[in-house]
């Protein structure tokens, strides 16, 4: 029968004192014993709240020289080997082609200077009459597709074969004027001016033969009642976009830099 902490069990014939522990229920037959299992018993610890019950994990080894992980440490050596391998083969491919790289460089740094000079000596000259006898090409599809648009056409028809780039980055042109001499234009800024100077006419004129299109095509849908089905915002948006453009290039024909300017020279620099 228990016995508080104690009960008296029978053995041999003689009754023996054994001590219970009251978090696990295992016996002991001496108290110092049940103290210490108390103490150190990490099963006893847990039902204690002492100590949390841990959930032990299969062991993990990494591959050093790659992100692989495996499982089994002989796995993990095995592979290790044949990577090692791989990676220095890696490392040595990767050193020869820095090494070709390099040596194209220098290659390149030691082309002759004279050939920018040669092509520059090749280039035609660009003259208001040059830009003018290819405005029959200037359409509204270029004009409609503003700054780019401008560009496309420039290099396309007047520019063509007569403009260099020699720095991308400062959008610094190089080209011939009427009299021969070659002009290091940086930033674009007198081409610029020389070419929209050279189509203003032309342009203004395609320009508004569009808008006068676009009124008259409101005036008939206006008459025949048809707002309701028409794209009318679209077509307002059109007329709206020609007549800033328009005085966007009456400013880059003065010589003033506005955000047309700045993205026409940055279109055609990068088509060079």
């Amino acid at each position: 029968m228990p016995f508080g902490a104690m009960d008296l069990k029978r053995s041999y014939g003689v009754f023996m004192r054994t001590y219970e522990c009251k978090y696990c229920s295992h016996t002991f037959t001496r108290r110092s014993i049940l103290y210490k299992h108390q103490r150190t018993a990490k099963y006893c610890l847990i039902q204690q709240g002492k100590v949390q019950e841990s959930v032990e994990e299969d062991p993990i080894y990494y591959c050093s020289h790659c992100t692989k992980v495996f499982t089994r440490k002989d796995t993990a050596k095995r592979h290790e080997k044949t990577c090692i391998n791989q990676r220095e083969s890696q490392n040595k491919q990767l050193l020869d082609l820095i090494a070709q790289l390099q040596q194209t460089i220098a290659n390149l740094s030691q082309r002759p200077a004279g050939t920018t000079n040669r092509i520059t000596m090749n280039l035609q000259p660009i003259t208001d009459e040059e830009i003018q006898e290819h405005l029959e090409h200037l359409t509204i599809d270029f004009i409609i597709d503003g700054a780019k648009g401008y560009a496309v056409f420039a290099n396309t028809y007047p520019f063509k074969d007569r403009v260099l780039c020699t720095d991308l980055a400062r959008k610094k042109l190089k080209y011939k004027d009427g009299d021969g001499e070659v002009i290091e234009d940086g930033g674009g800024v007198k081409l610029t001016q020389k070419f929209f100077q050279a189509i203003a006419l032309r342009n203004e004129e395609i320009i508004n033969t569009e808008y006068r299109a676009i009124h008259e095509q409101v005036q008939q849908i206006a008459k025949d009642g048809t707002a309701y089905c028409a794209d009318l915002t679209g077509l307002l948006t059109k007329a709206s976009h020609l007549q800033e453009l328009l005085i966007k290039c009456q400013e880059a024909a003065r010589g003033e830099e506005n955000e047309l300017t700045k993205e026409f020279v940055r279109h055609l620099s990068k088509m060079l």
